[in-house]
């Protein structure tokens, strides 16, 4: 057993959009696209959440470097002792940025593992220093990868009172997956981020941004037909 109580750790699912841009010329370091003050409205949107990497996302026959972009919203309310990001997979090698400043690398120097090991590593990050504050913050990523893969899994925030490794928080994640009589509050908040994500993907296509692009059609109406599923599995109201 693990030995966590309910109450001693959430774990919250952030958002599975990112601002996404490849850097084949290798200029992100140089330009500072990790810093908060770049304007990246004229980046892609990826997704995490699709069960694969930039190569089924508009970009089949790139490999190289290339960039993500988040903004993890306020909270304020988490007071927990230890604050982490949870990467469920990135493929292959990543150097992590916090608010410009680098924070982390899951690579193969720093980790020891094969590109083939990396890229199903999960792994953590500690952000303890943005803890409480109530600010936003400017989560960026540079990836290489050669399988064209990037963050391809689900991002999570984890808030703990005591210091917790990845593979706690896989296992976390599991059984919350297979016991939804066991879901904590954080387990909940993924079904309300879902909605909100597929609320704001149903907007853009009722704009026109996806006529072009029919996969996107598609991911929307499996995302519906997935969230409904469930929702009806663990009885969640889709009301406010």
């Amino acid at each position: 057993m693990h030995g966590l109580k309910d109450g001693e750790y959430e774990i919250i699912p952030l958002s599975n959009r990112w601002c996404f841009a490849i850097d084949p010329e290798d200029r992100g370091l140089s330009e500072k696209w990790q810093d908060v003050t770049i304007d990246d409205d004229g980046w892609s949107i990826h997704r995490s959440d699709l069960n694969r990497g930039w190569e089924k996302q508009d970009y089949r026959d790139y490999k190289g470097l290339a960039w993500y972009r988040a903004t993890l919203p306020p909270r304020a309310d988490l007071r927990h002792q230890h604050l982490y990001i949870y990467f469920t997979a990135v493929g292959e090698e990543a150097w992590i940025y916090l608010d410009g400043d680098q924070v982390s690398e899951h690579t193969r120097v720093s980790t020891g593992l094969s590109a083939r090991q990396l890229h199903r590593q999960p792994f953590m990050v500690d952000i303890m220093r943005c803890a409480g504050d109530g600010n936003s913050h400017v989560l960026a990523l540079r990836v290489h990868s050669e399988w064209k893969l990037g963050v391809w899994l689900p991002v999570y925030l984890v808030a703990t009172d005591t210091p917790m490794e990845a593979s706690l928080t896989s296992l976390l994640l599991r059984r919350a997956e297979s016991s939804p009589a066991d879901a904590t509050a954080g387990n909940r908040s993924a079904l309300e981020r879902e909605k909100l994500d597929l609320m704001d993907l149903r907007k853009r296509q009722a704009s026109g941004e996806f006529k072009a692009n029919p996969y996107m059609h598609w991911v929307i109406e499996s995302q519906e037909r997935a969230l409904t599923a469930k929702i009806n599995e663990r009885d969640w109201p889709t009301g406010e």
